[in-house]
């Protein structure tokens, strides 16, 4: 019998584990632009089609765990992310929880005034 309870209170918990991950996920904001890497830094360069940033601002991006990597990514790719938490820094910053490439792209797709910004704020824009 208390193997049975035992057996009945992990399932329990595994459905309410379940069901609160994909609660979590939910609740991400997604946004598409364009990635950008500095010299130990990484950027997200928004395109002006999402409601959370204006056009050509620029987000310093962090991922939320070490599943998460910018591997294969160059500058000026398209990419989607899922975004956890923004803060209100100079440059602003967020933490990802998911990061995809959506079209391979190069530096001319984000603009001269954009990273010579980032420049000035004392990163140095990797070519």
């Amino acid at each position: 019998m208390l193997v049975g309870i035992t057996g009945l209170l992990c399932f329990l918990c595994i459905s309410c584990a379940d069901s609160e991950t994909k609660t979590r996920r939910e609740s991400f904001v997604h946004a598409e632009g364009y990635f950008l890497e500095t010299d130990e830094n990484y950027f997200f360069i928004a395109d002006g089609d999402s409601p959370l940033f204006t056009d050509k601002e620029f987000i310093k991006i962090f991922p939320v765990d070490e599943t998460i990597t910018f591997d294969g990514l160059n500058n000026g790719d398209k990419i989607a992310i899922d975004i956890e938490t923004v803060g209100d820094l100079n440059p602003r910053v967020m933490d990802i929880h998911q990061i995809e490439l959506v079209e391979a792209g190069d530096i001319s797709n984000i603009d001269e005034a954009v990273t010579s910004q980032i420049n000035e704020l004392g990163f140095h824009v990797s070519e």
